[in-house]
Order: C-alpha cells, then sequence, then structure tokens
C-alpha cells in the first residue's frame, strides 16, 4: 500500500495549494483498490484539512494552506471532513458504497 498520495497541484499564479474534486476521486479510488489502508487515507485528509500531519512529537510548524477549487468548497470539504473522521468511535467507518457515492458526486463536478 502506498503511504501518501501526490495528489495536490500548484496554481501557476500563487504558491497556494488547490486541491480539486479530480485529486479527491484518485484517492478514493486507490483506497477502493486497496492501494491504500484507512489510515493512510486518514492521515492525508487529516493533512489536508490542517495543512500538517499529526505527530506525538513537539516540533513546531506553520501549517500549509491549502484550499478547494473554489466553486466545489462546499463538496470537497465535506468529504475530506468524513475521510478525516476514518477510525473515530463514532461513524469512523466508511462502506465501499460509501465510498462510490462519494466517487460518483466528485465525478459530477470534474470537468
Amino acid at each position: 500500500a502506498r503511504t501518501a498520495p501526490s495528489t495536490l497541484s500548484t496554481s501557476s499564479m500563487s504558491v497556494d495549494l488547490v486541491l480539486g474534486p479530480a485529486a479527491v476521486v484518485r484517492v478514493i479510488q486507490d483506497w477502493l483498490r486497496d492501494d491504500l489502508d484507512d489510515s493512510s487515507v486518514q492521515r492525508w485528509a487529516s493533512f489536508v484539512r490542517r495543512g500538517y500531519l499529526e505527530t506525538t512529537e513537539q516540533v513546531a510548524c506553520a501549517p500549509i494552506k491549502i484550499e478547494f477549487v473554489a466553486k466545489h468548497e462546499e463538496t470537497i470539504s465535506a468529504i475530506i471532513s468524513r475521510l478525516d473522521e476514518l477510525g473515530d468511535a463514532i461513524d469512523g467507518v466508511v462502506t465501499d458504497a460509501e465510498k462510490r457515492d462519494m466517487v460518483a458526486t466528485l465525478e459530477r463536478l470534474i470537468e
């Protein structure tokens, strides 16, 4: 299993990172194929939401600002939030059917 999907792209006009629906689709499809495990997907989603990786070490770092494609921000944000819940005691399991629904929702946004 891969440990960290490379799915972010940078804007040519800016140094900001922008995450679009196609990148999230790639992660979920890799997960559906078992190329990624739940823990890797949860860590990726947490990084995308917060801009840093959670660690047990006390390390000072400035978070990386990751934006979502503006016109799809609400949908992408909701799915990333759901993926960040993986492993939680409540709602911490995502079924393959839910994964496929996420992919279908995001694929409708890809232009």
